[in-house]
């Protein structure tokens, strides 16, 4: 039997090698096989679903929208599409409409646990966690056999709970049975997120760690180090080519979990500013500059540019930033991916008049929240505490080259002084940006705008400081981490 039956035997083969390589882990290239293929699968709706799977673990959320749209308008009546599209609507900051086709999905099958997932963490993301936990928990208690969907609603609706310790019991429960690794591994991140907010810190801490010790996942800090410094050498040393792009997009970068997600919101109050939120817009265009999909390639050399290549990235970069944001014609536009710190230097060739903002924070901060944070995607430092430390190390190095090399274009935010001083922060970065003050930035949690980062929920908030110094809860437990920021210079 075929992958997907009524194929034409030659597709049928090149869909199921794409599905092989997105199988291990190669889905930039299962989306070109599927791309080559377009017009033959256009009417298979669970061809285009393959499709808008390997497109979304490439990270290209809005394009496997659209073809996972594709699908349902062939199959309406299917409802793991619907599930599919779905969650797709969370990761593209929509909970709105994502809870509305879960509905949906439900209303065709009942019985099928991804769609009750779907729609817990829709409902998480909307705010209303408190109508999931008993629903779930209802659920529950009527079956003998979990399976990963309704454990990943569960995590998705502990926040709901208003017994903080009976929910701690059922979790234990739940997390006694015989659990696939992955289905432990999401219960284990919610859990630890439960204890550390009733202050049960060292029990947290064991369940943050087995999380992550689930994840077997490993991060090679030497050669991460190695090649950034390569990359920063080719920077110094290459031609400073420039296109003529008159675009002045503002890219906020630096460690994930460090503010990028508050600065965004922040700036998106003011009318002047489009937010784009966090794409991989960059990450693309670098692509076709010469780069694979990683954090490297044409930025280790910086060889073979010219103004032509850089004023074709410059467009397709600020069409692809204005269909996200919908920017009006006078708007700046605003893009927060922290990864993006590694092409600060190649952005600030392909736009001239672009800015840099630079989000730095407390390590031990950072590193641990990224710790406790069980990432989609490749964030393999995250998963081990020297590693994260080692990683925030590195980045701050490469955003201090920034600021050193592009002192007129890039700033550093700091998100201790941002949440402790903010007004003056807020006024002294706007001017940086050319903007002018704006009151309504400072009441930035009144928006209705959603994002879809880890930080959803915290910039939908008030400015708080809590988060500030929140390593001290666990420093008994930080000695890696510790250790690699005195070996690096950054504690006494």
């Amino acid at each position: 039997m075929g992958v997907v039956p009524g194929l034409d035997r030659a597709i049928e083969q090149r869909v199921a090698r794409a599905v092989e390589l997105h199988r291990a882990g190669k889905a930039d290239s299962a989306v070109e096989i599927y791309k080559q293929i377009a017009n033959a699968i256009r009417r298979k709706p669970q061809v285009l679903r393959l499709y808008s799977m390997a497109l979304c673990d490439s990270g290209d959320v809005p394009a496997s929208i659209v073809q996972i749209q594709r699908a349902i308008k062939q199959a309406p009546m299917d409802a793991q599409l619907r599930v599919d599209h779905s969650k797709l609507l969370i990761s593209a900051a929509n909970p709105e409409e994502s809870l509305l086709e879960a509905e949906r999905a439900l209303a065709l099958n009942p019985d099928l646990t991804q769609a009750v997932s779907a729609k817990a963490a829709a409902l998480r993301q909307l705010g209303r966690a408190k109508e999931v936990y008993p629903w779930i928990t209802s659920l529950i208690s009527k079956r003998e056999k979990l399976d990963n969907w309704l454990i990943g609603a569960l995590a998705d609706s502990i926040k709901g709970s208003d017994d903080p310790d009976a929910t701690i019991r059922l979790v234990g429960e739940v997390l006694a049975r015989d659990l696939e690794p992955d289905e432990r591994r999401a219960l284990l991140f919610r859990l630890g997120e439960l204890l550390d907010s009733n202050g049960r810190y060292d029990e947290a801490f064991a369940a943050f760690q087995e999380a992550n010790e689930l994840k077997g996942v490993t991060f090679d800090a030497e050669k991460f180090r190695m090649k950034l410094k390569k990359m920063l050498y080719a920077w110094d040393e290459c031609e400073k080519i420039q296109s003529s792009s008159q675009y002045e997009p503002i890219f906020i970068v630096g460690m994930p979990r460090s503010g990028t997600s508050l600065v965004e919101q922040v700036l998106s109050a003011h009318p002047l500013v489009a937010p784009a939120g966090e794409t991989n817009i960059v990450a693309r265009a670098v692509h076709e500059l010469g780069a694979t999909r990683t954090p490297f390639g044409i930025i280790e050399t910086f060889s073979g540019l010219t103004p032509e290549r850089l004023n074709a990235a410059a467009n397709s970069i600020w069409k692809s930033l204005r269909m996200v944001s919908k920017a009006e014609p006078n708007q700046r536009i605003t893009e927060k991916m922290p990864s993006n710190v590694m092409y600060v230097g190649l952005l600030s060739m392909i736009f001239p008049k672009a800015k840099f903002i630079l989000c730095d924070r407390d390590i031990r901060d950072t590193g641990l929240s990224c710790y406790f944070h069980d990432f989609i995607g490749m964030h393999k430092y995250a998963y081990d505490l020297r590693a994260c430390a080692a990683f925030g190390c590195d980045i701050r190095m490469l955003s201090n080259h920034w600021l050193s090399s592009l002192p007129e274009r890039a700033r550093r935010i700091r998100y201790e002084r941002m949440v402790s001083d903010f007004e003056p922060e807020v006024r002294s970065m706007l001017e940086f940006l050319g903007l002018s003050f704006h009151a309504p930035c400072l009441a930035f949690y009144k928006q209705k705008r959603k994002v879809a980062t880890a930080s959803f929920d915290q910039v939908n908030k008030p400015i708080y400081n809590s988060s500030v110094g929140r390593w001290k809860n666990y420093e008994s437990h930080l000695g890696p981490m510790l250790d690699e920021l005195r070996s690096r210079g950054e504690l006494d």
